[in-house]
């Protein structure tokens, strides 16, 4: 073989071709390698992302049933603050006067935030609410669970506004029964029913 200049000119020519080639090929398969690594990182994130995620809406939901069964919580959160009892209120009755209100049903103020009202009764079941003269929210003031019933010589908690329940009490012996209302105010609201000794 005859080597001449042309002949050394061809080789370097193939040479930096493959040179070249290797390196086009080495620099693929790292960006290619960069790539994959990024892709791996990027779909790790969105997995934590989701569970992270699945984790704070479970916190939240959790949160919230505790807050919504916390009787403390309803007590507190479920009526509509008042700032005093500015207006005459009245024990309205389904079956006295068809849920009238009169100087009979008035419930008056005794002292130490309670207002008080005694009515006669015969026996069967009777449904309250509590009221002003026109029906005004928040001075409507029944149960918060439709259904509810009163029972004689506990305290129960009430709640003010439109959607307060009816009061429902089933009274088996004629007689005097004094209902009290205890307003702590801005909405802690309790009423109270005993059958008097006359």
């Amino acid at each position: 073989m005859i080597f001449n200049k042309r002949t050394f000119k061809r080789q370097d020519q193939l040479g930096l071709g493959d040179v070249i080639q290797d390196s086009v090929r080495s620099r693929s398969t790292a960006n290619l390698k960069k790539f994959a690594e990024q892709y791996r990182f990027r779909k790790k994130m969105e997995s934590y992302a989701k569970i992270f995620g699945g984790i704070i809406f479970l916190v939240i939901l959790l949160l919230a049933v505790v807050v919504y069964f916390n009787p403390i919580t309803q007590e507190n959160s479920a009526n509509n603050p008042i700032k005093s009892i500015d207006r005459n209120v009245f024990l309205r009755v389904n079956r006295i006067e068809n849920w009238k209100a009169g100087a009979y049903n008035q419930l008056l103020p005794v002292g130490g935030n309670n207002y008080r009202v005694v009515l006669p009764l015969i026996p069967g079941e009777y449904e309250f609410k509590i009221a002003d003269q026109d029906w005004t929210s928040p001075f409507v003031f029944g149960f918060e669970q439709e259904g509810s019933n009163l029972t004689l010589n506990q305290d129960f908690t009430l709640f003010n506004g439109e959607n307060s329940q009816n009061i429902k009490l089933n009274i088996a012996v004629a007689g005097a029964y004094q209902f009290t209302l205890t307003v702590d105010l801005p909405n802690n609201f309790h009423l109270n029913c005993k059958k008097l000794d006359i």
